[in-house]
């Protein structure tokens, strides 16, 4: 082996060592926590189809979201023009809020 391959080969082992491990699962509160951030940021830049999928994702991983959340995707549900949907999940939220909300 040439010089040069070796010195190649070397390379890719010592970077190898300091390239991340791959991405760990997260628990599925965790998850809903770092895509509730990526969805007020939807919001905030008025993205709300964007927002809308991923309140959509947070529903999937079958965890109780707080109360806000329903707010939140049932106001950006009203800007993308699903009525009915918005109804219902503002509805949760009025339910579940009591005298709160």
């Amino acid at each position: 082996m040439s010089l040069r391959k070796l010195a190649a080969v070397f390379m890719l082992v010592l970077l190898a060592g300091t390239l991340p491990a791959p991405a760990q699962t997260l628990p599925p509160e965790m998850e809903a926590d770092r895509l509730l951030l990526k969805a007020k940021e939807k919001l905030d830049n008025r993205d709300y189809h964007g927002a809308v999928e991923i309140y959509e994702r947070i529903l999937r991983l079958r965890v109780r979201p707080e109360l806000d959340f329903y707010w939140h995707y049932g106001s950006a549900l009203l800007e993308v023009g699903r009525l009915r949907q918005a109804k219902i999940i503002l509805t949760t939220y009025v339910r579940q809020g009591g005298r709160t909300a």
